[in-house]
Order: structure tokens, then sequence, then C-alpha cells
């Protein structure tokens, strides 16, 4: 599931849970049914406006070459390179699953995690663009 399905999933679980707590409360039915109904659609109106505005910032920003991963994240230059010319799925998993054990030995923020991140996303990317998860 990738990062925009996961919010949308995210937001209605919340939604659906103020709106549990809500029903708790004494109104009669006929108000709360009709409030309920236009929160729920507002909220996922709201929630649906976000997710486009983040997948705009974030396609527009995405780094395309080596030299934009090290730029937006460090690293080795030469790793990218390997990473983004590989057609080989069981390497680049192999370098995406070494990246993550990587960032789990450092804080979040910390250069050395930005890096490993950098070789996940990167990882991720060219397995996406080669067709790996098909």
């Amino acid at each position: 599931m990738d990062l925009a399905s996961r919010l949308v999933v995210v937001v209605a679980e919340r939604d659906r849970d103020r709106q549990s707590h809500a029903n708790a409360v004494q109104r009669p039915y006929h108000l709360h049914h009709l409030s309920g109904a236009l929160d729920m659609k507002n909220r996922l109106l709201v929630a649906l406006l976000v997710l486009c505005l983040v997948m705009l910032a974030c396609g527009s920003s995405a780094p395309k070459t080596a030299d934009d991963y090290v730029k937006q994240y460090g690293g080795s230059l030469e790793v990218y390179q390997q990473i983004l010319t590989s057609n080989d799925c069981a390497w680049l998993q192999k370098q995406f699953d070494q990246a993550y054990e990587n960032s789990e030995l450092f804080e979040a923020g910390s250069v050395q995690h930005k890096r490993a991140t950098g070789f996940m996303t990167a990882s991720n990317k060219q397995m996406e663009d080669i067709g790996c998860y098909k």
C-alpha cells in the first residue's frame, strides 16, 4: 500500500472513530444522521485535497539522477549510480534491505539515517521503474 492510500485509510479510520464517539452524544436521530453525513463528506474531501497537494509536492521534488539523490540525501554517488542503472530485482531488494537495516541503527534525522533513507528510496524507485513489483 503506497503512502497516499495509507493516508486515506488512516483518515477514514480516524473519522470513523470520531463518528462513533459522536454517536454517544444524545441528539435527535435525524439531526445527528444529517450532520454526521455532511461532516464525513467534508472530512473526506479535505483529506483528498491534502493528499493531492502532498502528492504534487512530493512528485515535483523527487530526485531523478544520482546527483539529485546525493544532493537531497547525501551518500555515495557511485552507489546511487549502481542502483539507478541496475535491472536486477534481487540485487535491488538486497540494497533496500541493507539500507533499511542501517537506518534502524541511527537516530531519525541524523546524517546516517538520511543517507540510508536515500538508498532505500532510490532502490524502491528503481524496482518500481523496472517492474519488480508486477
